[in-house]
Formats: C-alpha cells, structure tokens, sequence
C-alpha cells in the first residue's frame, strides 16, 4: 500500500506547512530526501503528517514512514497490534496521515490492477496513525489498519484506519478504541495508473 497527496487545495492543513522550520531543514540535510507535499507517497519518504505539538496545538510536522521496531521497520500495523507493541505512542503520539486517496493492491493474485481508494463524496482521505521517535532523531511513523468495510472487502481483507473526525484521533484524552469500534467512512475505490516508482502491496 502507498498513498497520493493529490493536491494542497483540498488538504487546507497544507497550507500552513509550507512555512520554514528547523525540522523540516534538519530533515532534508540529514537524510537527504524531499519532503512530498503533491504527488504518490511510498514507504520510506518524508511526508507531511498532523499531531499535536507540544503546546496541544495541531501542527503539520515532516515526518519518515516507516517504524523501526525489532529489527524490521513497519509500515502499517493492526490497530490491535500496535496498541501492545508501541503502547506509548498509542496514548500520547497519535497523528494522523495527510493523502486525497490511498493505493491499494487486490488480495486476489490474478487480479493484477492497482486502485485508488478514497471516502465517498470527498476528495480528502485522513488516515489514523502512530509515530515514535528513533534514534535518529527524526519522527517515524506508520498507518494503523482494521478490517475491511463492507465497501472494500472485495478489494482487500484490510484497510487503513480512515477518520472523519480527526481532532479526537488526536485527543490524548480520547479513547482510540472508541473510533475503531465506529463504522469507517463508506468508500469508493476505480482503477489506478502508476507510472515510475513500483507500488507496495
């Protein structure tokens, strides 16, 4: 799985990240990788991400995808599993993942098409996710997954966690498990083209 952010437009929190920061300098000196603020977002580049800083104040901070945990690096995780391997940032680092449409791989193995799922009606898909802070210094994260809506499971077995409500996603004092036991968004999902950087399942 990867995901498109298909435009500043229709993701207003954009907006306010196009301002300079330490991070976001530190970031592309150290690493050496842009910062994706338009086009497909693979595992492992530096995407914009909301969370809350550390005043409570929703921002738009840079971040890596990709978790480094045991030896692998995880990149999308069960709600159920991550709640127990990284229970830190289940009650205090939630964020939630800026994209217009996620990519998605059918379970099938004849069906060899790739397509773009998105929340009906909208042009914004928010997705609930974890991030830490490694080593490195930079901050990490991954997509939280559930299983399938009733829209989607022909296509997968699992989806990533798409929110509407994304400020109790973000409130520490919000239990998460209350937005996973809510029904998801319904979804469409069309036929995609990818051209360049091979997709992810």
């Amino acid at each position: 799985m990867f995901y498109a952010i298909d435009g500043a437009s229709d993701l207003p929190k954009l907006t306010e990240f196009t301002k300079p920061s330490s991070l976001k300098d530190k970031i592309i000196r150290k690493l050496g990788k842009p910062i994706i603020t338009a086009g497909d977002v693979h595992p492992g580049d530096v995407a914009p991400v909301m969370a809350l800083s550390r005043s409570g104040r929703v921002t738009v901070f840079p971040m890596v995808w990709g978790v480094p945990n045991r030896g692998l690096t995880q990149y999308q995780m069960p709600a159920e599993a991550a709640s127990r391997i990284f229970p830190e940032s289940w009650a205090t680092r939630r964020c939630v993942i800026l994209s217009s449409y996620y990519y998605q791989k059918p379970d099938d193995p004849e069906n060899s098409n790739l397509y773009a799922v998105q929340p009906k009606g909208s042009f914004v898909c928010y997705m609930a996710g974890l991030y830490v802070l490694p080593e490195d210094g930079f901050p990490h994260f991954l997509i939280i997954s559930r299983k399938a809506s009733e829209d989607t499971e022909n296509l997968a077995s699992r989806m990533p966690v798409v929110i509407t409500e994304t400020s109790h996603w973000l409130d520490q004092g919000y239990s998460p498990e209350r937005i996973l036991r809510q029904k998801p968004p319904r979804m469409i999902y069309v036929r995609a083209r990818v051209q360049g950087r091979p997709y992810y399942a």
